[in-house]
């Protein structure tokens, strides 16, 4: 039997002052403070860096779902975004223009212009006709991605700006958080940021840079706390990964399955030799959050799609909640979240607690009290979560299990 010191109480009830202060709302923008906010080559660089999948900011395709919404149907939208990317910045056309951003792939060719200020237009015929020459066989696009819209009417562009862009990133953030870098989304977060504070006209004045002086306040003011928040999260994560080692190697055992399997097909009137837990695995994204149980059934109608369910204790992305975090989605054969209409709805008509749904994902957030408890007392609330959520799913004719 594991007992874990930190999960006796709530570790943010000791830093909830620092964590409501005031004085956090005035943080500094790495973009204003390094005096280059509005230059358009240093955005495109940014971009180039979050286009490209396979760098390290472990968002994956974040930027290129969200760039689908405005390019293609959403039938099309998987194979867009699942394909080999290319990403090229100031590529220079056969008249010595410079296409500030250029995105290849298989089947699609993205020229995009990048506007801040500037009001005046490069070529963009130009830019279409070298693409199109280039790229005969692929689908071009040609997009002016712009901090204030704008209304050029050229044949084979639109026009898309900033807010827009983010708009849809943001709202489908949340299903990459799984592998995704801190710093990263730090990063990402300054980035959206920083366009706004342009966008609203409100430029950091460097030869008065209160915001910095506002910053180095609140070091003084809460230094020691954030040293010992930190040091306090480090074990805190450990041992919530200790406890999820703990329940899953509760879950594995046969006896443990056993019960949870004789309990469903005791209650949906199933065959005796059904099987309802599919796989059972613990999974830890290599940005070091909360490590999940997982567990994995089988849709009895789409052999090839199963229900995965990630429980994760300890504390929400929303700072100071506490509690029990099911992430619910559909997977496909390939091992990735995939879209089904059906299913996905069916997904957010089984919790009535707190929860929302972000891109391909159900975000579900129950205030069971987990302080003080054991793994064995743990686990009764993990098999009443999903015996809960399988008996739920069946109401509504969705039947899981082997």
């Amino acid at each position: 039997m594991l007992k874990l010191n930190y999960l006796n109480n709530n570790i943010f009830i000791n830093y909830s002052s620092l964590l409501k202060s005031r004085d956090i709302e005035k943080d500094f923008n790495i973009f204003q403070v390094a005096g280059f906010p509005h230059y358009e080559i240093v955005s495109s660089r940014i971009l180039e860096f979050f286009f490209d999948p396979n760098e390290s900011h472990g968002l994956g395709t974040l930027f290129l779902e969200a760039l689908s919404a405005f390019l293609v149907s959403e039938n099309d939208v998987e194979s867009f975004i699942n394909t080999d990317w290319e990403i090229e910045r100031e590529v220079i056309t056969s008249n010595n223009n410079r296409i500030d951003l250029l995105l290849k792939s298989n089947e699609h060719v993205v020229a995009i212009e990048n506007k801040i200020y500037a009001a005046e237009y490069n070529d963009l015929n130009d830019y279409l006709n070298h693409v199109k020459s280039e790229f005969s066989i692929k689908n071009n696009y040609g997009l002016v991605l712009s901090l204030h819209p704008t209304t050029f009417n050229i044949e084979g562009w639109k026009n898309i700006t900033y807010q827009q862009f983010f708009g849809r990133v943001n709202k489908i953030l949340g299903s990459y958080f799984i592998g995704s870098n801190t710093k990263g989304l730090m990063f990402l977060h300054d980035f959206i940021e920083n366009l706004k504070i342009l966008k609203e006209g409100n430029r950091l004045n460097m030869s008065n840079p209160s915001q910095l002086t506002d910053f180095e306040h609140f070091l003084e003011k809460h230094y020691q706390s954030i040293i010992d928040m930190d040091a306090d999260l480090k074990i805190y994560k450990k041992e919530c990964g200790q406890l999820v080692d703990g329940i899953i190697n509760l879950f594995e055992t046969t006896e443990v399955k056993h019960e949870v399997n004789n309990t469903l097909r005791s209650k949906l009137s199933a065959s005796e030799d059904k099987v309802y837990l599919n796989k059972i695995y613990k999974f830890t994204p290599p940005t070091e959050p909360l490590s999940a149980l997982v567990i994995d059934t089988t849709v009895t109608q789409y052999p090839k799609l199963s229900i995965a369910i990630d429980f994760e204790f300890g504390y929400d992305k929303v700072i100071g909640r506490s509690g029990l975090i099911l992430k619910m989605f559909i997977r496909g054969e390939k091992g990735i979240p995939v879209w089904h209409e059906e299913l996905m709805d069916n997904l957010t008509k089984v919790v009535d607690s707190d929860y929302k749904k972000v891109g391909k994902m159900i975000h579900c957030f129950f205030t069971s009290d987990i302080w003080g408890k054991t793994d064995l007392e743990l686990i009764d609330l993990v098999k009443e979560k999903y015996i809960e959520i399988v008996i739920r799913l069946h109401n509504l004719r969705v039947d899981l299990g082997e």
